[in-house]
């Protein structure tokens, strides 16, 4: 029996695959679609928020049709250029140009929809003790600023551009970053972003639904990464 598949990645279709899994596991079918209905309704985040979230995970492990399906929902949902501008902004800081690209080819383009966005009025060092709370920088980050000085002017550019030069737009880049990594299975990164997320207003039960959206995307090691980079205190 032919499984119909995504023409971009080449991967099952979601809905074909629970009709084919409930022939075999009703139950685990059933479940999953509980899981997709809780990412696709209004909750701790809106449904338009979560399915950019979901399409940014997507984009990262090449299922454009699954992407494009669910920016589509997004949009439906309610969000716009805005939102999907402050998605792509995000990952062009955390992923770099090529999956960047992508996403905004699976956009279909990005809308200059604001004032562009002011430059820092600290030196990076500054700019950075003062985002993260902390009295002397991460090590990774001493290290850059030691060993490529340029590299690291450039990086205080991006992330104050990407993640503080527009209060507005913090909360949902850094909740972008979270689902991302958490697709990725990248705990320590969850941590990081959860961190300043949560500065930026992103309450327990907002992050706790990005991890969420990761699931449709890679299953549940989504959330044994994320839920540890959450709450790594627990």
């Amino acid at each position: 029996m032919s499984v119909a598949r995504d023409s971009v990645s080449g991967q099952p279709r979601t809905d074909d695959v629970l009709s084919q899994i409930s022939r075999i596991a009703p139950e685990v079918a059933a479940g999953y679609e509980q899981v997709r209905e809780v990412i696709a309704q209004d909750g701790a985040l809106s449904a338009g928020w979560k399915a950019l979230l979901v399409a940014v995970c997507a984009t990262a492990r090449g299922y454009g049709e699954m992407a494009r399906g669910e920016l589509d929902r997004g949009r439906a949902a309610g969000i716009g250029d805005r939102e999907i501008g402050i998605a792509a902004v995000a990952l062009l800081l955390a992923r770099g140009e090529e999956l960047t690209g992508r996403f905004i080819e699976i956009a279909g383009g990005l809308s200059t929809t604001d004032e562009p966005r002011p430059a820092s009025g600290l030196d990076a060092e500054a700019y950075f003790l003062s985002y993260l709370g902390m009295p002397a920088l991460p090590r990774r980050m001493a290290i850059m600023s030691e060993r490529v000085p340029g590299v690291f002017a450039g990086y205080h550019r991006m992330h104050h551009g990407a993640l503080a030069a527009d209060p507005s737009a913090t909360k949902l880049a850094e909740l972008v970053l979270v689902a991302l990594n958490a697709a990725e299975l990248q705990r320590g990164f969850v941590e990081i972003h959860a961190a300043t997320a949560r500065k930026a207003s992103a309450s327990d039960d907002e992050l706790v639904e990005a991890i969420v959206c990761a699931i449709r995307v890679v299953g549940v090691a989504a959330w044994a990464a994320g839920a540890e980079g959450l709450f790594p205190d627990a």
